[in-house]
């Protein structure tokens, strides 16, 4: 059996080496004529593949180590072959392009890259801009115990390129196609992926990362009261606090409310939809009508940032980001509601239940 695969790479090596009339490339792997050898190749195949079922993990993983071998022996002969192919969703996903943990983004596109990279019961609009917290800590841990030096800049590019990754798995798509899914500026997305990258693969953690991804994918497809974030972000995508709203929420804080970077309608407006949506609050729509129209963000990005700091949540401020926090689950229950409703003053009575 061995000769006969010889002499059938052989006869196709010989034909790679001789250019057509028309300059192209062979195909490098034409279906042998001779019965014989046809046999020997589809006999070495079986053995290959083993005796699973056609849509066995074990299968697909071997599959993949395949077309990633051929791959990178001759990437464009190769790949072309590959798109063209005819196969079940499951072999699909294993020939795809793979490149440090994503389908590989770039180059030829084809329908097979939007293939969601895993049977998956959540969609992608259950997927948030960045991870929440509660996630993380749930299905995280081994991953973060064994990485030192861990900062929170580090942690929020974690965050980030795990929702990708969400996406990718129940959406599909290269990562800026996903990117683009989830709100997350491509230059954004791609920083991420390289500091997660450079920082997971270093410590030869990149499979405690996939297995925390998995971990949290496997506990969307039985988690029968999914958030659908997709429908949040669109619902709050030209929303913004009610101006009666923000009056009742500054009830009784109006002495912190002069300065520069004191908190306005905008801040509230930013906080409450990166509460909401899970979002990167520099991300927010508010933020990017500003930036579109060539406004300066730097007062309401430094409104945010004051807010935010730990050393000032205190006094007033405090009192605000507790009232704002009540508010955006009010809100988020809203959004979660069959038919939503956000006009301005529906949520008078949620804002009152905010003062305490």
């Amino acid at each position: 059996m061995a000769d006969l695969i010889d002499g059938h790479v052989s006869s196709a090596v010989a034909r790679r080496r001789t250019p057509e009339p028309d300059e192209h490339t062979p195909i490098v792997w034409d279906v042998p004529e001779d019965p014989a050898e046809c046999a020997a190749v589809l006999v070495a195949a079986d053995g290959l593949l083993g005796r699973e079922e056609r849509d066995d993990t074990g299968m697909t993983d071997r599959v993949r180590s395949l077309a990633a071998s051929a791959f990178h022996r001759n990437p464009a002969n190769i790949g072309a072959s590959l798109r063209r192919m005819d196969v079940s969703s499951a072999v699909a996903r294993a020939l795809l392009g793979r490149a440090q943990g994503f389908y590989r983004a770039g180059g030829h596109r084809h329908a097979r890259q939007s293939l969601p990279s895993r049977e998956s019961s959540f969609r992608v609009g259950h997927v948030p801009a960045l991870l929440p917290q509660e996630w993380l800590s749930a299905h995280f841990g081994d991953l973060l115990s064994h990485w030192t030096h861990l900062t929170d800049w580090k942690m929020r590019h974690l965050r980030r390129v795990s929702a990708l990754k969400l996406a990718e798995m129940s959406g599909g798509g290269t990562w800026p196609d996903c990117a683009k899914t989830l709100g997350i500026p491509w230059n954004t997305a791609q920083q991420s992926l390289k500091v997660i990258r450079r920082e997971l693969h270093s410590r030869a953690l990149w499979p405690d990362f996939e297995r925390s991804v998995e971990s949290v994918a496997s506990q969307l497809d039985w988690d029968a009261d999914r958030v659908h974030y997709g429908r949040r972000r669109e619902l709050l995508s030209s929303w913004q606090v009610p101006a009666d709203d923000w009056a009742e929420l500054c009830r009784g804080l109006e002495q912190f409310r002069q300065g520069a970077t004191s908190p306005t309608r905008g801040t509230a407006t930013v906080l409450i939809w990166a509460q909401v949506t899970q979002g990167d609050h520099l991300h927010s729509p508010v933020l990017g009508a500003l930036r579109e129209s060539n406004c300066s963000t730097q007062r309401l990005v430094g409104s945010i940032n004051q807010l935010r700091t730990p050393a000032n949540r205190k006094g007033g401020k405090r009192e605000l980001l507790l009232r704002l926090e009540t508010y955006s689950d009010l809100l988020a229950t809203a959004c979660d509601r069959p038919v939503a409703s956000l006009q301005a003053g529906s949520l008078e009575t949620g804002v009152r239940a905010a003062r305490g």
